[in-house]
């Protein structure tokens, strides 16, 4: 059976590869001791517990603008977590944790807290900084919450008295650390909405470790600053400490005094807001006046004389009475000429000459009716004389003035004797008059007297 042969360097690089790709990141619980740091800015410790140690690096890159602070917040004999990557110095062949970060015992689990809710509420919105309502310019009451006895409400009442003096401010007191905090913190916020004199909350603490502020991480109390009518400015710790509240709150103020100066305008700045206005405004005047002024010059130089406008009027007057004269002048020629022409057509349609005419023309018409009617009159009498002497020629009164009578049985007409009855009454009609007879004989043939 082969047997590698490796170098030490060999052997030390694949058990450090070994151990970062395989075992990789871990957090580890122990006590802290023979803390340095020498001049490179990196920190190099031992993490022990009763059984076992090993040895840790925590380079500058890792915990960075805080080296400085490093040396003071972790000693010898202090319970830390420490997160990072198993490793190996190939140099010496020294096993060891490669740092990435450190926090002290008990507050590795509130950090993971924090993250978890901060993670919920950015996740329902609560966070959003479009529902956001802007603070305030000028306030007349301001609402303070925190503890009665602590520095903060001091500075935030020195900020306030100091910047904007005449607001109105109403303290409610309230715990801001430890069990009954949080509970007071809601209530006290409750309180400052439901009595709604207030334009604004400052709600505020000193600074303190994460245990310490841990009552502004309450997800109730981020609910309690997200349904506020009233706009929340938030003062909590130093300016490197952030709470849930904070992220929830209107305004995240670094401070208390900060907040008090985020809550109100500074009196210096009103005054020069004011002088500032006072300067633009009398600008504004002059320039506007200066402009009133010329305008006022161009309208007097277009502005003339009432004794000028009279005369110029005057003229018109004249004008426009000389020019009415000569067009009621041509109207008055136009309606004479129209008038005479009318005359004169009257006259040519004038009743009484008309009448006359008409009489003229009636007797002419009478007389010429006269001669026709008796030219046809006595035409129509020769006519009718020769039509009578004609119709006498053939008509059976000529015929009975011969002797002929005309023999009638009941309207009719004798033709034949045998259409007669003995004992008939017959009417005999003559040339002049009629005889009635009585039938006695009848004869076939006619018996005329010799």
């Amino acid at each position: 059976m082969d047997i590698t042969t490796l170098t030490v360097y060999q052997l030390n690089r694949q058990i450090r590869l070994f151990l970062e790709q395989d075992i990789g990141e871990i957090c580890v619980l122990g006590e802290l001791s023979n803390v340095s740091r020498p001049a490179s800015g990196h920190v190099y410790f031992t993490l022990k517990d009763e059984q076992a140690q090993v040895k840790c690096a925590f380079f500058r890159n890792y915990h960075g603008k805080n080296a400085a602070k490093i040396h003071e917040l972790f000693s010898d004999g202090q319970q830390v977590l420490a997160r990072g990557l198993v490793s190996l110095y190939e140099a010496r062949g020294d096993y060891q944790l490669i740092v990435h970060e450190l926090t002290p015992y008990g507050l590795g689990e509130l950090a993971r807290q924090f993250e978890r809710l901060k993670n919920k509420l950015t996740e329902q919105g609560l966070f959003s900084e479009t529902r956001k309502r802007k603070l305030p310019l000028y306030p007349k009451k301001i609402a303070v919450i925190t503890s009665q006895s602590g520095a903060a409400l001091h500075d935030i009442l020195t900020t306030l008295a100091r910047r904007y003096p005449i607001a109105e401010v109403y303290v409610y007191p309230s715990e801001v650390q430890g069990v009954n905090a949080t509970p007071q913190l809601i209530h006290r916020l409750c309180q400052a909405n439901q009595d709604n004199h207030c334009d604004v909350i400052i709600l505020a603490r000193g600074g303190g470790s994460l245990e310490d502020l841990w009552a502004f991480n309450d997800e109730q109390l981020a609910l309690a600053i997200y349904n506020s009518a009233i706009p929340v400015i938030t003062g909590v710790g130093h300016e490197t400490d952030f709470t849930i509240a904070d992220f929830v709150s209107d305004y995240r103020a670094a401070t208390p005094t900060a907040a008090a100066e985020a809550a109100t305008p500074s009196q210096l700045a009103m005054q020069q807001f004011i002088e500032s206005a006072i300067t633009r405004l009398n600008a504004t005047m002059r320039r506007r006046l200066l402009q009133q002024k010329t305008c006022l010059s161009q309208l007097e130089s277009r502005l003339a004389y009432p004794s000028h406008l009279v005369h110029r009027h005057a003229q018109t007057l004249d004008f426009l009475h000389r020019q009415l004269c000569q067009i009621m002048q041509q109207q008055w020629l136009q309606k004479q000429y129209q008038m005479t022409s009318v005359h004169h057509r009257l006259q040519a349609n004038n009743p009484t000459n008309r009448i006359k005419q008409g009489s003229q023309a009636l007797v002419s018409a009478q007389e010429r009716l006269v001669t026709v009617v008796s030219r046809q009159l006595a035409k129509e009498k020769t006519r009718f004389s020769t039509l009578l002497a004609t119709l006498h020629a053939v008509s059976p009164l000529a015929t009975l003035d011969r002797g002929y009578a005309i023999a009638i049985h009941q309207t009719h007409v004798i033709h034949d004797a045998q259409s007669i009855n003995l004992g008939d009454v017959i009417d005999i009609q003559l040339a002049k008059g009629s005889l009635c007879c009585k039938v006695i004989d009848k004869k076939d043939s006619l018996c005329l007297p010799s």
